[in-house]
């Protein structure tokens, strides 16, 4: 893989590091990479890599270096068609950004801290197609504050060079003859800072020398060696000299920026400092203090060690440092007898080596990368994709991203196009060319081109919702049929259809199509009772959630920090969904009369198991109002939850003992995450999926129905079969692969004219 990295500078600090050793551990991989910024201290080591550089003026705002730059970056990206361009600041991505719009390369960008916003920031802000952040944190600022989707967001680490940063550089002859330049007293006590010197990042180099006199006084000769450069050094260093005027001896050593920080943390015994260097000195088997400007955890231990890693070791959102509690914290460090402190250095190392490896950082990237399809110049895509997209539906567009996600494992080089509302969101959204839906000259243009046009997946085919949206389905079918482009029905489910004038249309429809492969076997019968005889081109396999893989723990936990959940209590979950868009006078109970039996259902089940409801609006426009009229009805300490995404979802899922459901897609994820699903059925599609899964059988709200759903639901909920679910989810997903491998081969099979 042909890999471009962009940054400001490659001098010393944070990010320019990341760079370095994620460029270093990518040609490990077999990577062919170019490190593209103003140049700086680590060209060296990048050369020394075999990582090519190319300078450009990416450190300034100033109109002539951006117009350089711009030109410089592409002439490169005409040369040299990468792969992928992964952007690690600002500038580069805001350049980068303008240059992927006109050319279409694979586009990444790194966060690696909180920038400054205002709408003006805001607005000039370039983010990739994917994008790559160093903490939870730091990515709930990014869905905060930029609105980015959180599915397109990859949580990974700083990766640290484990054979550089060792114990072993204690011992090594160029950190004797580093510790005889600086002047270091044999048989001292030491603790060393990292950290640039700005006035935003030295505060505790000021504190650190602010408490030394105290530390001197208590154990002796005790010396400080502060290393980093900034426009706060000079005052940091006038601070310094006047404590060692003060205690008639050199004490505090501030000595700038380096180069050979791994020998500078070597001649410490203890580390204090956030976010990379501290990581460094655990991975020398270091004793750390965690505390910076933007926050104080103090020593690391077990109890802290959660709270260090969510915020990336720089412990945003917890209290400003004090003196008093530095001096605290090294004091105990320092009354410690070196054996002590060595099996600290060494449990500390224990945690780079699990977490913090730096191939782990360069396999985290690869995967994120692998999302993508290669570079290629533009050309229109080969496969169309219709379905209800853009909507806001959890259901619908996880249907499209699991549907992508197959399509590519099966060939990573499909040019694809969407029909969706609302294009430019879900194009940035999914990384994928989207076209809008009703935009009838662009989609025939695209037709002309095409080789596949996928109709699904989801229940598009029928009339419950109404004869508007069937007709629509049906007219893209037509118009790709007469365009002589071969139609596949996409993991359907087919009807319902009420109405003769449109069980006529969709027969005459369906018999024309290449290739039908439905989700459920009631879909089939349908197929049946509308005339059409079941042969090789109708396929039963599943509903393409089932490939869905789960947002990762962190995720859920950062999402779970900012409720009111109680990890001392067990959830169930609930999914509702407008009732006076069903037609419920057809039957049904009343809007009020289903919300009372809906209410006295949780109550029964929340007293009855002592598990708390969490509310989940899957199309938040139409669900949430009724979601939060239920949850203002529910037992105290009830939780409702917004704007999920579909990983986001499952993951939740795995940490519930039951979901109760209307839409179909919580009940398909429940199953996929292995939990009992509780239906209640407004539509038939809902019946279909429980009976194909193997869960219970659905309430019908016909009628009260409070006490048969509570006692469905304790039930379940005593007695689940996580593994029978297990393996019919393992059914249904290799099924639903299935959908993509055959539309891939109808794809490769050529044109129809």
């Amino acid at each position: 893989m042909k890999i471009l990295m962009t940054t400001m500078s490659m001098d010393i600090g944070g990010a320019e590091t990341h760079v370095l050793e994620l460029s270093r551990a990518m040609v490990r991989a077999g990577c062919d990479v170019t490190v593209v910024s103003c140049g700086g201290a680590y060209l060296p080591d990048l050369a020394a890599a075999g990582v090519k550089h190319v300078t450009l003026p990416l450190n300034t705002k100033s109109p002539a270096a951006l117009v350089r730059s711009y030109l410089g970056l592409r002439r490169l990206l005409r040369t040299e068609q990468f792969d992928i361009v992964h952007a690690h600041a600002r500038i580069p991505a805001f350049l980068c950004g303008m240059l992927h719009r006109q050319m279409g390369f694979r586009f990444v960008t790194t966060a690696h801290a909180h920038f400054k916003v205002n709408p003006l920031l805001r607005t000039a802000s370039e983010w990739g197609e994917r994008t790559i952040t160093i903490s939870d944190d730091l990515k709930q600022y990014l869905i905060d504050e930029y609105d980015l989707p959180p599915d397109n967001i990859t949580t990974t680490i700083n990766g640290i060079d484990m054979a550089r940063f060792s114990p072993a550089v204690a011992d090594a002859p160029e950190t004797a003859a580093l510790a005889a330049e600086l002047g270091l007293r044999p048989g001292s006590r030491r603790i060393v800072f990292v950290s640039r010197m700005d006035t935003d990042c030295s505060l505790v180099a000021e504190q650190l020398i602010a408490v030394l006199p105290e530390l001197c006084g208590r154990f002796g000769d005790v010396e400080a060696i502060l290393i980093g450069g900034g426009s706060d050094y000079a005052r940091i260093k006038s601070l310094g000299d006047e404590t060692n005027r003060r205690l008639g001896r050199t004490a505090v050593h501030a000595i700038g920026r380096r180069t050979d920080v791994d020998r500078c943390i070597a001649l410490g015994d203890i580390f204090v400092g956030v976010s990379r260097a501290t990581l460094e000195a655990m991975a020398e088997g270091k004793p750390v203090v965690v505390a910076g400007n933007e926050g104080w955890l103090g020593t690391l231990t077990a109890d802290n060690l959660a709270a260090a890693m969510e915020t990336n070791f720089c412990c945003r959102g917890y209290d400003l440092p004090r003196a008093d509690w530095l001096a605290r914290d090294l004091g105990s460090l320092l009354a410690k007898p070196a054996d002590e402190l060595r099996e600290i250095g060494e449990r500390n190392r224990a945690i780079i080596t699990a977490h913090y490896s730096a191939d782990r950082m360069a396999a985290d990237c690869l995967a994120v990368y692998r999302t993508l399809t290669p570079y290629a110049p533009y050309r229109r895509g080969e496969v169309i994709i219709s379905g209800y997209y853009g909507f806001g539906n959890i259901g619908d567009d996880s249907l499209l991203a699991c549907i992508l996600d197959s399509l590519r494992a099966e060939a990573p080089d499909l040019r694809i196009t969407v029909l969706a509302k609302s294009p430019r969101r879900m194009r940035e959204r999914f990384a994928v060319r989207c076209i809008g839906r009703t935009n009838l000259p662009a989609i025939l243009r695209e037709m002309r081109h095409a080789r596949l046009l996928i109709s699904g997946g989801g229940s598009l085919l029928q009339d419950n919702t109404s004869t508007k949206s069937l007709l629509y389905y049906l007219s893209i079918i037509g118009l790709a049929r007469r365009s002589g482009l071969p139609v596949m029905l996409y993991a359907n489910g087919i009807g319902p259809l009420y109405h003769p004038a449109n069980r006529a249309r969709a027969a005459q429809a369906l018999k024309r199509l290449d290739l039908i492969t439905l989700r459920d076997p009631a879909s089939m019968d349908e197929l049946q009772a509308l005339g059409i005889g079941q042969d090789e081109h109708i396929v039963l396999t599943a509903d393409p959630a089932f490939t869905l893989t789960p947002a990762p723990a962190s995720r859920i936990d950062a999402i779970l920090a900012r409720t009111d959940y109680r990890h001392d209590r067990r959830y169930f979950a609930v999914s509702l969904r407008a009732w006076h868009m069903l037609g419920a006078a057809d039957g049904m109970l009343g809007e009020r009369e289903f919300e009372d039996e809906v209410a006295r259902a949780v109550g029964q089940i929340a007293n009855a198991t002592g598990m708390l409801p969490i509310f989940i609006p899957m199309q938040a426009e139409l669900d949430e109002p009724i979601c939060r009229r239920l949850l203002a009805r529910s037992p105290a300490g009830s939780l409702i939850l917004t704007e999920l995404t579909a990983p986001e979802l499952c993951g939740l899922l795995a940490r519930v003992s039951l979901a109760v459901g209307m839409r179909l897609h919580m009940l398909i994820y429940a199953t996929h995450m292995h939990i009992p699903a509780i239906g209640i059925s407004y539509d038939p599609k809902v019946d279909a999926f429980l009976a194909y899964a193997g869960q219970p059988a659905p309430i019908i709200p016909d009628h009260p129905f409070a006490d048969e759903l509570a006692a469905l639901a304790i039930s379940a909920a005593a007695a689940p079969d996580a593994d029978t679910l297990a393996r019919r989810d393992t059914e249904l997903a290799a099924l639903a692969q299935k959908n993509a491998a055959l539309a891939v081969k109808l794809c490769r099979a050529g044109r129809k004219r």
